[in-house]
């Protein structure tokens, strides 16, 4: 029966990959003994074998998107000059390039496939061919496919003598910059990789002589761009005493600047410009003729899709919703807690909105933040029943958000996941029984029914056969959603369809990686694999979220659609600039409040636009006492800022806290036992948590990311009452230099001090309340109790020093 056991567990779950070495430390050893991960998915490998991460070797490899200009036949190719490529550029190209070739700070701005990505490259090749001692350049990209197109391109267009490189969260070196930019001359990262290693490993941000940032609209607020350029004003103004002048240069690329309401179009202009200390906006004047004759335009339409008259699948959902707000208003009688009340009295009418959405996040969180005699057992049972019915309600809420959008069958396959984890658990209340018993009826119903013709789906196939399929087979087309869950629905649909044209589409779905497989997350192989796909027409449709709504360029593409997903003006600018064929659409299919928001974006990228004309027009010496302003501003609001700070770390390092699992508040952690990795990642070192009585690691497929390798979801093993097992996810299981450490989830626990509970979404907003120390020697060596011998630091280096 064991060998039975595991060999289901094995198919449920992937495997955890050990070195001898690692096996035979005392933490691995402790683990594994108190039996925290399943013996059976553990496999021991020889330790001097060496799990790589192979980056692409590309030369051969199509060159399937960037955002080069409109390919035809009088298209400047690249000439090679003694073994050096000579990347000829347009006029309107020279006129952007013109600032930057100078050596000068600028943003340039010009309209998606001008060939942004050819001026740049030109302008890198210049830079290095000039500065021929300690040249090194960073090309920054907001998401990994980005970061993998530019590294193509600047591999396939910069001579051989140029080592160029690419490194996202997910490479194994992505901790190691340091010593890497000894031997390579491109750099092409995420933008918080850059930070990560100039913050942790005293990587200086003067290496680098050029920095371009592509899409560089994202340099406002607390975006990874803005925490960057910040670290390059603090460096420039040297505290306003020491002026530096051996800074990088900077080169934004941009297709539309964007603004906020609150600093009007000019002034959200200026501000980007202070931003990126970039004083010369670099957009098309002289040769604006030849942009516009060049650079194609895509048709721009509208249409409405309309409600879907409720069916019994529908009424039964509203049935079952009814019966947990009932539910939950009783618990929240019962545990005498005046938030829920209130909140219970004003539940939305109307359970298909964003509105009741956003009342089951605020359900929840009131939940969470329930402290009047929360030890005792009744409590403590009511907070996990009342924990279960929020998420329930969320579930059924969005299930009724796409029910507009999808077939009932899709729906069903969306909730289906979503209760799984549930239908598997051993130990449920006799409440939650109930609960699932009604979604049962529900999936036997769909089941049983026959799916409605949805008219929305009808509308969308004959868009698809008439702007996609009846344009030849050379045609392609991306579909823009909102969610995951859509995305995969909608290509279900599309590859089930009984019009057998749009099931000849063999449509793929592509979406982020910053979640796991079975959120609908994907690894950068998937995407690689897919855009592959995509470009040779293996694939003519892909179902995408907002991953690939900026930099995703494929010429062959000549259909975007917007199915009731939009943005703001920028994206509304960068999804119809996916469209990049002579002659191509761009259409948005949506409810009439959505095509109401997007006729409003884009009467806002005219207002943007014109602004942008207006502030190109300005006298350099008024931008440059602008940027000088707002900067001294900028570092003067950020001094108050960090002594306030400093007052709440004092303040919060006497704090004694503990966290508790938000669901059954059985499982605590000690504030003292937690410790942060690169400020990031809260670990916690209480070696007691270590067994299957309070957490178990249900292993997934490793995903490495800012040196650490994440390879499971820790599970909470608490009792909401005897008998009955929690289940909820806490946070992850990690490897540090090879040592295995629980990494919190901030917002699956409640943060208990005193007769205060409260709960946080994120870990930056905690953090400010309650102070957790960085993980140091002294702490690894207690943890996993190796005595007197030596624990190596991660970024450590026996290369000596980087002082040059």
């Amino acid at each position: 029966m064991a060998s039975e056991r595991d060999e289901s567990i094995s198919e449920l779950f992937a495997t955890i990959i050990l070195s001898e070495d690692e096996c035979n430390m005392p933490i691995w050893e402790h683990i594994l003994h108190h039996n925290v991960v399943d013996s059976s998915l553990v496999n021991v490998i020889d330790s001097q074998q060496e799990q790589q991460i192979v980056k692409p070797d590309d030369e051969n490899q199509e060159e399937y998107f960037s955002d080069q200009d409109f390919p035809s036949k009088d298209v400047p190719r690249a000439t090679v000059v003694s073994g050096i490529p000579s990347l000829e550029l347009r006029n309107y190209q020279r006129e952007l390039a013109e600032k930057a070739l100078q050596g000068l700070n600028t943003v340039i701005c010009a309209p998606t496939g001008s060939g942004k990505t050819r001026v740049a490259t030109h302008i890198i090749l210049e830079h290095l061919k000039s500065r021929q001692d300690k040249k090194k350049v960073a090309f920054l990209a907001r998401t990994v496919p980005l970061t993998r197109q530019q590294y193509k391109t600047l591999r396939k267009y910069l001579p051989n003598e140029f080592k160029v490189t690419y490194i996202t969260g997910q490479c194994e070196d992505s901790m190691s910059l340091k010593m890497l930019i000894k031997h390579h001359d491109v750099f092409v990262m995420t933008p918080m990789v850059l930070m990560n290693n100039l913050q942790r490993t005293g990587l200086r941000l003067e290496k680098f002589t050029l920095i371009v940032f592509d899409e560089c609209h994202h340099t406002r607020k607390d975006e990874p761009y803005n925490l960057l350029m910040f670290e390059y004003q603090k460096l420039k103004h040297g505290g306003r005493d020491k002026p530096r002048s051996n800074l990088p240069q900077i080169v934004g690329l941009t297709a539309s600047i964007g603004f906020e309401k609150s600093r009007g179009a000019q002034g959200s202009v200026l501000e980007l410009l202070g931003n990126l200390d970039a004083p010369y906006l670099s957009t098309v004047k002289k040769e604006k003729s030849e942009l516009q004759a060049i650079v194609p335009v895509p048709n721009e339409y509208f249409k409405e899709l309309t409600a879907v008259q409720p069916d019994e699948c529908f009424q039964m959902i509203i049935t079952n919703m009814d019966k947990l707000e009932k539910a939950i208003s009783k618990h929240a009688e019962g545990m005498k807690n005046n938030k829920l009340q209130q909140l219970m009295a004003f539940v939305p009418k109307n359970k298909r909105t964003q509105q009741y959405e956003q009342w089951a996040v605020k359900l929840k969180m009131a939940i969470n933040n329930f402290t009047a005699d929360s030890q005792l057992k009744e409590n403590k049972l009511s907070i996990m029943v009342s924990t279960t019915i929020s998420d329930f309600l969320t579930a059924y809420n969005f299930a009724l958000q796409t029910y507009d959008l999808v077939e009932s069958r899709d729906m069903l396959t969306y909730l289906t996941k979503f209760f799984e984890k549930y239908l598997q658990k051993e130990d449920m209340t006799e409440e939650e029984r109930i609960f699932l018993t009604d979604f049962e009826a529900l999936r036997l119903n769909i089941l049983r029914g026959q799916d409605k013709r949805n008219p929305n789906l009808r509308i969308l196939a004959d868009t698809l056969k008439t702007y996609l399929v009846n344009r030849g087979s050379g045609s392609r087309c991306i579909i823009f959603v909102k969610t995951r869950a859509l995305a995969l629905a909608l290509t279900s649909w599309l590859n089930r369809c009984d019009i057998p044209e749009i099931r000849d589409l063999k449509a793929s779905m592509f979406t982020g990686v910053n979640a796991s497989g079975d959120k609908g997350g994907m690894t950068p192989a998937n995407q690689e694999q897919i855009l592959h796909n995509f470009s040779s027409g293996q694939t003519k449709a892909l179902v995408a979220t907002s991953v690939a709504e900026e930099g995703l360029d494929i010429p062959e593409c000549n259909l975007v659609i917007k199915y009731n997903h939009i943005g703001n003006e920028i994206t509304s600018v960068q999804t119809r600039g996916r469209s990049r064929k002579l002659g191509g659409v761009s259409i948005l299919l949506a409810m009439a409040d959505v095509v109401k928001k997007e006729m409003l974006n884009h009467e806002n990228a005219k207002i943007i636009d014109k602004a942008t004309d207006e502030v190109a027009t300005i006298e350099i010496s008024v931008i440059k006492q602008h940027i000088e302003n707002q900067q001294l501003e900028i570092l003067r609001a950020s001094e108050e800022a960090e002594v306030r700070a400093a007052v709440r770390r004092r303040q919060s390092q006497s704090v004694q806290f503990k966290m508790r699992c938000s669901r059954c508040r059985s499982l605590e952690i000690i504030g003292a036992d937690l410790r942060t990795i690169y400020g990031s990642y809260r670990v916690a070192l209480d070696r007691n948590l270590l067994d299957d009585k309070h957490i178990k690691c249900r292993p997934t497929d490793v995903k490495l990311l800012d040196g650490l390798e994440i390879f499971g979801d820790v599970i909470c093993c608490g009792e909401g009452k005897p008998g009955m097992t929690c289940g909820q996810k806490l946070g992850k299981m990690i490897k540090y230099s090879s040592i295995p450490y629980f990494a919190t989830s901030c917002d699956k626990f409640v943060f208990c001090s005193g007769d205060k509970t409260e709960n946080f979404k994120q870990w930056k907003k905690a953090s400010e309340v309650y102070f957790i120390d960085e993980l140091t020697k002294e702490d690894i060596r207690r943890y996993i109790q190796m005595g007197n011998e030596e624990v190596k630091e991660f970024g450590d280096s026996d290369e000596g020093s980087d002082s040059e």
